[in-house]
């Protein structure tokens, strides 16, 4: 008898998930996606290179120089 690893828990989660998802590959795909998106901000870089955030003009208000 072998111990589980990480990896058999890692498969049982995701053979779960897509028992819960009907087993379509599109509702699989649409599924991790939007986990995606929604953690996004949760990641992290370790690629070593910095990040620079590009200025967001959309909160500026316009003036009317007219």
């Amino acid at each position: 008898m072998t111990t589980p690893t990480i990896f058999d828990e890692l498969r049982r989660v995701r053979h779960q998930i897509s028992g819960q998802l009907g087993h379509d590959p599109r509702n699989i795909v649409a599924y991790y996606a939007k986990l995606q998106s929604t953690v996004a901000n949760r990641t992290i870089d370790l690629s070593g290179e910095a990040k620079t955030k590009k200025p967001d003009d959309t909160n500026k208000l316009q003036s009317n120089d007219d």
